[in-house]
């Protein structure tokens, strides 16, 4: 997936980040799409030099494959559903880490400061924090 192209990312999915950083695959049973976001998200952790820009209130490259969205009678655009993603915390889950979003870093980076805060029960659901 490495590319010289600026990956847009949803601050509240550096949590899904950090989880497949520490843990992988999870041990259940996955639908297609969570397949999909896994296998998305495994590859920007196996390339620590692509760049990501933190955003909110808009598709980024995990939102985009979410069945949520639906096309328009008309022509090939596309609307997403916001509503399905946008109450997430966005600018809370980045921060609670360290990073801004608009702000670029690389996959390293971000993941650095996923790993200091590996102990932080508000950026990790309880069940995941140890």
């Amino acid at each position: 997936m490495e590319t010289d192209e600026l990956i847009e990312l949803r601050g509240h999915h550096l949590r899904k980040l950090g989880e497949v950083y520490w843990q992988g695959y999870p041990d259940k049973e996955l639908t297609p799409l969570q397949i999909k976001v896994y296998d998305c998200l495994n590859e920007l952790v196996e390339h620590p030099e692509q760049k990501i820009i933190l955003i909110d209130t808009t598709s980024d490259v995990l939102c985009k494959m979410c069945k949520s969205r639906t096309k328009l009678l008309n022509g090939d655009s596309e609307y997403i559903n916001e509503k399905s993603c946008s109450d997430k915390g966005d600018a809370y889950v980045a921060e609670l880490i360290g990073l801004k979003l608009g702000q670029t870093y690389s996959i390293k980076e971000i993941l650095v400061a996923i790993d200091q805060n590996k102990d932080n029960r508000d950026f990790l659901p309880l069940e995941k924090a140890s």
